[in-house]
């Protein structure tokens, strides 16, 4: 079964108890697909944690040490949320806590938000010198950037703007949601 998840992925804590509940009818997640939805599978329904953690760094070199230190805790490795975060699930009530330190999760999580928004903005400034560079001067007859607006390559550039332009709002929009919750 496939389900929109409900929240960003930032709003961390919500995404948790939304996994709770769905447990808790008798869904647990197998994948993400496309960072917004979830694949789940049916199954006796009963009361377990998840808890997301967030990774150090992309292709971290002991991330199979980590799992396998928290499935020691009792908490099993479910899938990645992003790859940034991951979700584990535990189904012992008596075992520790996965994140003891919510400060320190939301500090890192804020950190890789911003670090999203700087490659956001360094995006928007390259977009333009790579259609140059590679694009328009490789089309016959271009000769600036007003014959560019004015022969439809303007519409390509803008598209591409706005894109990037788009996904810079999303990025802060997240870190102001972080920041407010």
């Amino acid at each position: 079964m496939l389900k929109t998840i409900p929240y960003y992925f930032y709003q961390v804590d919500a995404i948790e108890d939304w996994l709770d509940e769905q447990a808790q009818k008798g869904l647990f997640p197998l994948e993400t697909r496309f960072g917004t939805a979830m694949s789940f599978r049916r199954d006796t329904p009963r009361a377990v944690r998840y808890r997301i953690d967030v990774k150090r760094n992309i292709g971290y070199t002991d991330e199979k040490a980590r799992i396998a230190a928290y499935r020691e805790m009792g908490w099993e490795y479910v899938c990645d949320l992003t790859p940034y975060l991951d979700i584990y699930r535990c189904d012992d009530p008596a075992a520790p806590e996965l994140n003891t330190d919510e400060e320190t999760l939301h500090q890192v999580l804020d950190k890789k938000l911003r670090s999203q928004i700087l490659w956001s903005i360094a995006l928007i400034c390259l977009i333009p010198v790579w259609l140059y560079v590679v694009v328009l001067r490789g089309v016959p007859g271009f000769s600036g950037i007003c014959d560019m607006l004015l022969n439809g390559y303007g519409g390509l550039f803008l598209c591409a703007a706005l894109l990037v332009l788009s996904w810079l709002i999303n990025s802060i929009a997240c870190i102001i949601g972080a920041v407010t919750t």
